[in-house]
């Protein structure tokens, strides 16, 4: 039972990461840590169409400039633009904020780390950047364990201190997946967030997990947290841990 458990949930997942074709290929994909980022060209097959089409309009904002917060991430990140999801909480929060979600449904450490390195990050000088800890598409695309996806969000923190270095980063631990504790996938995720508080200094790096806001008492997902995404009322859960920290940063 628990296979089938568990192949439903990763189901979930991999709609949430951009189709069931992610899931049916994950077994035969390169893991990321082969994908070569260091050239300008994004290599073939590293970004998904949407992908390429937000990095066009992300790389446009930030020549725009006059940006104090960036938000960065997956899918999770993403939906914060959503009516019906986190666009009230947006538009409350974080706009006032002056801030900027560069979030991508199905986005994984290496499109991420190439997006960096191609112009998401230059043109302005931010105050904060958010990022959401990346790792689900790299769980369910390509195979990836725990020490791969954790060294490339480490990665990524590094690039966005070498091109935002005044900036505070507030690196948010993944939010739990897997309707119980003895689920495998909240296992992941709880041993992922384990090992990314390592990369909090608390000088520039600052982490916050903020997975026991999603579970009821008994350790399974509340309302509002399912495993193809927040609803409505998890963007208010993740604005309710989030802002506190947030404000501290913010000069």
């Amino acid at each position: 039972m628990w296979r089938l458990r568990s192949l439903t949930t990763l189901l979930l997942l991999a709609a949430d990461c951009g189709g069931t074709s992610a899931f049916a290929d994950a077994a035969g994909a390169d893991s990321p840590a082969a994908i070569d980022v260091s050239q300008s060209a994004a290599p073939d097959g590293l970004l998904t169409r949407l992908e390429t089409r937000r990095h066009e309009a992300f790389v446009a904002a930030a020549r725009r400039g006059d940006i104090d917060v960036v938000f960065i991430g997956d899918s999770d990140t993403d939906f914060w633009r959503d009516d019906g999801r986190g666009k009230a909480e947006w538009d409350r929060d974080y706009a006032p904020l002056k801030a900027v979600n560069f979030g991508v449904q199905g986005a994984h450490t290496k499109s991420v780390l190439w997006r960096l390195r191609n112009g998401e990050l230059d043109g302005f000088q931010a105050k904060v950047v958010v990022l959401s800890a990346l790792g689900v598409a790299d769980r369910v695309n390509h195979g990836a364990d725990v020490a791969t996806i954790v060294a490339g969000d480490a990665d990524i923190v590094a690039e966005i201190r070498k091109r935002q270095p005044q900036a505070r980063i507030l690196l948010l631990g993944m939010i739990p997946r897997g309707e119980t504790s003895g689920d495998p996938l909240r296992q992941f995720t709880t041993t992922v967030n384990t090992e990314l508080a390592r990369l909090g200094d608390n000088r520039s790096i600052y982490f916050l997990d903020m997975s026991e806001r999603f579970l009821a008492p008994d350790g399974t997902l509340s309302p509002g947290m399912r495993n193809a995404g927040l609803s409505s009322a998890g963007y208010s859960t993740w604005a309710d841990a989030m802002n506190p920290k947030l404000r501290t940063l913010l000069p």
